[in-house]
């Protein structure tokens, strides 16, 4: 009877309920990486981060914590001590995080801040202003063990992930590091399809799923003026695929003056060709 009885109290906890036990946590975790990314936003990528940019980054990484752990209460490789599930060390990220310098992701910092190879990211990171120190590595017996430690902790889940997932999204987009562009909704899902690292064949789905399930504060065409070139021929493609006509080709047009974008021109096999303007 017990036993049911904690099922039950299990199943009746809300998204929303365990999400207000991680959010502090990963907004810190946020916040730290917009600093230390030196984050901006904007078609010349030099506006800094406003409120609404930071909300759909929230949005996001509440996403990606859905369906990495549902908030650190499910899955097989520790969930309560890694909610965001960044510290597998059997995954990609965490190896190259804790490897050799001068190998592996390469992260392009914003104005003023040195550019870093993955295995850089923690000491820079420790060495910088407003760090966690909950998140610290020496916390760690072994920090090449990741969540194998008993030391780890959300804190260490958060921090070193979020990190990643931004690199990941803007460098998905074809921009650097810390350039986020306009942060359109297909552009953070489909870097967060990469943060995975493809393990999952439907983790867009999940991701979309994970959105819904807390409204989808990314739905519909959200930007920050100005839009991105990148985003909007991303989002173009986007709506292309979910006309259900197979896409063929697309031509690109730019200003020879001034190098802006003209047009962009999708051919369907059906002939029928769907032109932007800007």
């Amino acid at each position: 009877m017990g036993l049911r009885t904690r099922k039950s109290v299990a199943a009746a906890t809300t998204e929303a309920q365990l999400w207000s036990v991680q959010r502090a946590t990963a907004e810190t975790a946020l916040d730290f990486a917009i600093g230390f990314l030196g984050c901006r936003m904007g078609n010349n990528r030099n506006q800094p981060i406003d409120a609404t940019a930071r909300d759909r980054l929230l949005s996001i990484i509440r996403a990606v914590s859905i369906v990495e752990s549902r908030h650190g209460t499910v899955g097989a490789n520790q969930p309560k001590r890694d909610p965001f599930q960044c510290g597998n060390p059997n995954d990609s990220w965490w190896k190259e995080f804790t490897g050799p310098t001068g190998t592996g992701s390469r992260f392009i910092r914003g104005p003023g801040l040195s550019n870093l190879w993955a295995g850089e990211v923690g000491d820079a990171s420790e060495t910088t202003s407003g760090f966690p120190a909950v998140a610290k590595r020496s916390l760690l017996a072994n920090p090449k063990d990741g969540h194998k430690n008993a030391g780890f902790s959300p804190s260490h889940s958060y921090v070193w992930g979020v990190i990643y997932l931004i690199h990941r999204i803007n460098s998905h987009a074809g921009d650097q590091s810390y350039s986020c562009g306009a942060l359109s909704r297909e552009r953070l899902i489909s870097g967060a399809v990469t943060y995975n690292g493809g393990g999952v064949d439907d983790y867009r789905d999940r991701l979309e799923s994970a959105l819904t399930e807390f409204g989808d504060p990314l739905a519909g065409q959200v930007f920050m003026e100005p839009v991105s070139q990148s985003d909007l021929i991303i989002d173009l493609i986007a709506a292309a695929k979910t006309s259900g006509q197979p896409l063929i080709g697309m031509k690109v047009k730019f200003e020879t003056s001034s190098n802006r974008l003209r047009s962009v021109t999708l051919e369907f096999a059906s002939d029928k060709q769907e032109t932007a303007d800007s």
